[in-house]
């Protein structure tokens, strides 16, 4: 059974660096946190997005999920922009991080 992580559900604010990618200018609190499993596949992931209505349903190749140790981040596929972060790096002691 899959231990569960808290997560804060952020949105997030960012800029194009160029060929450098983003940078988060700011995010905001998207949705009381939530429990997810640490085991959780992107497209688990992506359908907890959908339920809480922070992305629509439908066609889950739209967006890509990438994972930097501290946020699991909600991207769209064809730009790479981060649009929604599940942090569990927030909570490091309750995680077990």
């Amino acid at each position: 059974m899959a231990q569960k992580m808290k997560c804060d559900v952020l949105s997030i604010d960012a800029w194009a660096d160029g060929d450098e990618g983003w940078t988060w200018n700011a995010w905001y609190k998207a949705h009381d946190p939530v429990y997810l499993d640490n085991d959780i596949s992107d497209n688990e992931l992506l359908e907890q997005a959908i339920e809480l209505g922070l992305i629509a349903g439908g066609d889950q190749s739209l967006y890509n999920v990438n994972d930097d140790q501290y946020n699991m981040v909600i991207e769209d596929a064809e730009t790479c922009e981060p649009l929604f972060a599940f942090a569990y790096g927030a909570y490091p002691e309750e995680n077990q991080l």
